[in-house]
C-alpha cells in the first residue's frame, strides 16, 4: 500500500476545487503556487485529474445586455465562483437556451473576485455587501443564483432580511463549506485549506445553515439541485432545506433532480423540469410566470414542499479512497 501525507490529499481535493470553479487550465496555474515539487505530489495531482476529468460548463454568453419586456419585475442574477456576469444570460430567454427560465428584465453584476482570482469569500461578507448594493436599486425584484451565488443569497436572506425580494431561487447552495469538504475527502477538517483557492473565506463564519432561523418566515425561496452534482452533493442543498423547514419556514421549496452537471442542470437532461417548476412556484407565490411552464410544471411542484428530507451519512468520495490505498 502506498500512503500519501495529508498533505498531498489536501492539495488534491484543492485542486479538483479548483477545476470545477475554474477549468483545467486555470486550476493547474492557480496550484502552482501552492504545491511543492516532489513526485508523490505530481502522483497524487495526476491521479486526482485523471479520476475526475471535471470542469466548469456554461453557456456561452449572450450578445445582448440587459433586457426589456412587459414584466417589470427585475431578476437580480448572483453568479457562481469562476464565472462572471456573462455567463447569467444564458438562463434567459432571448439567449435561445430552451431551457432557460428568465423572463423580462435582467440585472447582473460581478463579483470581486472576477477582477481578483482566489480572493473569493464564497458567499461571506463581501459578496452579502455586493448583493446587498445590486438588490437594493429596485424596488421589487426576484433573485436567482447558482453554487457560490446562490449561497450568498442564503446568507443574504439570513442576515439582511430584504424586504424588496419577492421571490428566491437558489441553485445548488451548500448548507456549510465543511460539508462539501466532507464529500470530496472524507475529512470536514480539512476546510481549513479552502483559503488556497479562497483566500477570503472563512469556514467557521457565515454559513447558510447557521443563519437559516433569521430568514423572514415569508420569504418565498425555491431550492433545487441535482444527484449528479460532483462538487456541490444534493444533500448539502437538502440539508439547508431541512434547515428552514425546522425553524418553521413554510414558503420555501425543494426541486431534486436525478440528472445534471454542477452549474449546468438547466442544460441537462431534466433541465426542462427545472424551468417548469420554477415557474409553478413563481405562479404559486404570485410573480410574473409562463403559464404554459407554470402548467407543466405544477404536478412535480407539488411534491417539493415535503416537511423534511432524510438523508444518508456521507461517505467518503472514490477518488480520496484511491489516493489513500
Amino acid at each position: 500500500m502506498v500512503s500519501y501525507p495529508k498533505k498531498i490529499t489536501a492539495y488534491a481535493f484543492l485542486l479538483i476545487i479548483s477545476i470545477n470553479a475554474y477549468g483545467m487550465s486555470r486550476a493547474l496555474n492557480t496550484m502552482k503556487s501552492h504545491v511543492a515539487r516532489s513526485p508523490k505530489t505530481a502522483l497524487a495531482l495526476g491521479a486526482t485529474l485523471g479520476m475526475t476529468g471535471l470542469s466548469q460548463v456554461y453557456i456561452p454568453a449572450a450578445t445582448f445586455g440587459k433586457t426589456t419586456s412587459n414584466n417589470k419585475v427585475v431578476t437580480v442574477a448572483s453568479h457562481g465562483l469562476g464565472a462572471n456576469k456573462e455567463q447569467t444570460f444564458g438562463y434567459h430567454t432571448q439567449s435561445g437556451n430552451p431551457n432557460a427560465f428568465i423572463e423580462g428584465r435582467l440585472e447582473t453584476f460581478d463579483y470581486d473576485d472576477v477582477h481578483n482570482p482566489n480572493s473569493s469569500c464564497l458567499g461571506q461578507e463581501a459578496d452579502i455587501n455586493k448583493l446587498h448594493e445590486n438588490t437594493q436599486k429596485h424596488k421589487d425584484c426576484n433573485l436567482f443564483g447558482w453554487s457560490r451565488g446562490a449561497v450568498a443569497i442564503a446568507n443574504y436572506a439570513g442576515t439582511r432580511l430584504p424586504q424588496n425580494v419577492g421571490a428566491m431561487i437558489l441553485e445548488s447552495p451548500f448548507d456549510d463549506i465543511k460539508s462539501v469538504v466532507q464529500h470530496k475527502t472524507g475529512f470536514a477538517s480539512l476546510a481549513s485549506g479552502i483559503g488556497l483557492v479562497a483566500t477570503n473565506h472563512n469556514p467557521n463564519g457565515i454559513q447558510p445553515i447557521k443563519v437559516a432561523h433569521s430568514v423572514d418566515l415569508d420569504q418565498p425561496m425555491l431550492i433545487y439541485c441535482s444527484k449528479e452534482d460532483s462538487l456541490i452533493p444534493a444533500k448539502s442543498s437538502i440539508e439547508y432545506y431541512n434547515a428552514l423547514r425546522r425553524t418553521g419556514h413554510h414558503k420555501v421549496h425543494l426541486l431534486v433532480v436525478d440528472r445534471g452537471a454542477h452549474a449546468n442542470i438547466i442544460n441537462g437532461p431534466d433541465g426542462q423540469i427545472v424551468r417548469n417548476v420554477i415557474h409553478a412556484f413563481l405562479k404559486d407565490h404570485n410573480r410574473p410566470y409562463n403559464a404554459e411552464w407554470a402548467k407543466a410544471g405544477q404536478e412535480r411542484y407539488k411534491q417539493c414542499q415535503p416537511s423534511c428530507v432524510p438523508d444518508s451519512k456521507p461517505k467518503k468520495s472514490s477518488w480520496f479512497s484511491s489516493l489513500s490505498s
